[in-house]
């Protein structure tokens, strides 16, 4: 009896637990480990990687895992560069690279993979991995760091560029001939280039459009260094620890300062004070900056002609015209009396209006056009292009639905009026410091300032204000009123219809527009002085989105004055404007004239409304 109930306890306890075990036991995916970060490792090579006597026909790299080489042909950076591109294939884990080329005598090979190599699954790049070989008895140790920015922003570029290494100290050689020595730019701009032998080089950048590492487009841009460079330690003296940039040093020739550091694996920018992380151990390294431009193109041809309204001509030129432009029509009266000139501000295009209307009938006009382009002797000549100018009518939209012929009689047509284009909105604000503008669609032929009225309003009465009105000389289609505003007043702005008529009889219809004027206290002024004995400079103030706000001409020991600025963010940037011609100017390689320096104020300048900020700036 006791035996039995023994039994069924058991069997109990084994029932509960079942249910209990089973209810607990759910189905689930069993947890992983951590993701692997981890770039394929090198295993083992053939040749082993920084041999010397090399004298094989490709090279075989085993990795620890499975690997994909991703856009070889543009991440492989060979230096000194192969007249033939290498080919690649994979056997398991091995990458073997034939070299398809015969390499020269007693020099060290670098062969930088930069982005290429991959492991197959998680992605994970082996970051300009590189891989030495020499064809000599030992490994040449040299090495050439630094960072190429823009020249106008100080900016690193979006898209990579080469820099290169000439042992052709000629001027044309980057022009007729592929480097020595290569290497490629990061994103931050930061290039490296390693086992350099002994010898003087000629520094080169370049932004290679059709890939050929030779500066044959116009349009490729390029950065060079003033004098050459001498490689070679045991002529110097070397620093540990920093490398230093030989190009901030005023009047040296050589630049032959290098560090000597084996170790030294971070150097320090001279333009922005940050440390720069250089991938590789060095040995002795120059390091310095150069900067990106475009040199201002010589040739001088017409890019685009233009004939959408029957009334306008649009010629636009590749470059602002050497002098002047003439314009003979071929197909109809003197080009005085029928054609109104518009020069754009950049002075590289130009509108012509034409002001006859039997002229303006007609479909196709002929023009030639006049200018002058530089010879195979860099003699300035006068060359001449006819414009074939064909004006097609646009077919009309097709009228949805049908209107009965009683309608079509009944119809009263529109009257088409100037429309005028004011710089402000209807209950606006306007600046204290602001010209009130109007600009026609096309040139205005007469304009009577009688029926132009202007009133500031106090107490909801309207007061008439005088001002002068100002023909734009620039801008044929522009006018600007000149007024002594008060600040915080409403106004009020009322012209008749027809007070503006166009070249060929249309006039305006009623403009009637109220508007506000700011109070003084709403803005802020910024007051520069630069250091005693600083050259020019050309000082551009600039907001948060980098556009030109103010411009100011400023030497040492003169204070400037930027006023009426909106409360917010703000940067200076300075222009060593050498020859005072009141812009920044490019570079010209073949005359070794570098694009003109440019500087940054090193704080970002936060501005309130009724603020003074004092700034002092000792560029250096």
């Amino acid at each position: 009896m006791v035996k039995d109930r023994i039994y069924i306890l058991f069997f109990m306890f084994c029932a509960v637990f079942a249910v209990c075990f089973t209810d607990c036991a759910k189905v689930g995916t069993p947890m992983g480990g951590p993701q692997d970060k981890i770039p394929p490792q090198i295993v083992s090579s053939e040749p082993a990687n920084y041999k010397s006597n090399f004298s094989d026909d490709r090279l075989e790299i085993t990795f620890d895992e499975f690997v994909t080489i991703r856009n070889l042909s543009s991440e492989l950076i060979v230096s000194p560069p192969l007249k033939e591109r290498p080919t690649m294939r994979m056997r398991g884990k091995a990458f073997i690279l034939n070299l398809n080329n015969e390499l020269r005598d007693s020099i060290t090979y670098t062969f930088n993979f930069g982005s290429a190599i991959t492991d197959f699954h998680e992605g994970n790049v082996l970051l300009n991995y590189e891989f030495v070989v020499s064809t000599g008895d030992f490994l040449d140790s040299l090495s050439l760091t630094g960072r190429l920015l823009q020249a106008h922003d100080l900016q690193p570029g979006k898209d990579p560029a080469l820099v290169m290494m000439y042992s052709n100290l000629n001027d044309s050689a980057p022009l007729q001939e592929i480097p020595l020595y290569l290497g490629k730019t990061g994103k931050e701009g930061d290039f490296t280039i390693n086992n350099i032998k002994t010898g003087t080089y000629r520094i080169f950048a370049l932004k290679d459009v059709n890939n050929n590492m030779i500066y044959d487009l116009p349009d490729e841009s390029i950065a060079f260094s003033d004098s050459a460079f001498v490689f070679d330690p045991r002529i110097t003296d070397f620093s540990e620890d920093i490398i230093i940039d030989t190009s901030r040093i005023a009047g040296y020739v050589d630049s032959t300062m290098f560090s000597d550091s084996l170790f030294a694996t971070f150097v320090v920018d001279s333009i922005t004070g940050d440390t720069i992380n250089i991938p590789q151990k060095l040995s002795y390294a120059l390091h310095i900056n150069l900067y990106l431009f475009n040199e201002m193109t010589t040739v001088q041809y017409i890019t685009d002609k233009e004939r959408h309204t029957r009334e306008k001509i649009f010629i636009a030129f590749n470059r602002p015209p050497f002098d002047s432009v003439t314009i003979e029509p071929l197909s109809f009266g003197d080009e005085t009396h029928t054609l109104l000139k518009e020069v754009s501000a950049g002075n590289d295009s130009i509108v012509l209006w034409i002001t006859d209307t039997s002229i303006v009938a007609m479909d196709t006009l002929l023009l030639k056009v006049s200018y002058s382009v530089y010879d195979s002797l860099h003699r300035l000549t006068r060359t001449s292009d006819t414009l074939n100018l064909r004006f097609r009518e646009r077919k009309p939209e097709p009228e949805r639905g049908r209107k009965s012929r009683k309608d079509r009689e009944e119809e009263v047509p529109e009257t088409e009026y100037l429309g005028l284009q004011l710089n402000l909105v209807p209950n606006g604000s306007m600046d204290l410091n602001r010209l009130l503008t109007v600009t026609s669609p096309r040139p205005v032929f007469d304009f009577d300032s009688s029926r132009m009225h202007l009133y500031s309003v106090a107490d909801s009465v309207d007061v008439e204000e005088s001002f002068h009105l100002l023909p734009d000389s620039a801008r044929v289609r522009r006018f600007a009123f000149r007024v002594n505003w008060k600040e915080g007043m409403k106004y009020h702005l009322y012209i008749d219809p027809g007070a503006f008529t166009d070249i060929y009889g249309m006039a305006n219809d009623t403009i009637d527009m109220h508007f506000t004027t700011r109070f003084r206290d709403y803005y802020g002024k910024i007051i520069l002085s630069l250091g005693e004995n600083q050259s020019p400079f050309l000082i551009h103030l600039l907001d948060d989105k980098d556009k030109i706000v103010a411009t100011g001409s400023v030497t040492g020991g003169v204070k400037t004055v930027f006023d009426y600025l909106y409360p917010g963010n703000y940067r200076l940037k300075a222009i060593r404007d050498m020859n005072r011609n009141s812009r920044w100017d490019t570079g010209k390689y073949l005359e070794n004239i570098q694009p003109e320096k440019v500087w940054f104020y090193p704080e970002k300048i936060e501005l309130r409304s009724n603020w003074d900020i004092d700034l002092s700036w000792d560029i250096r």
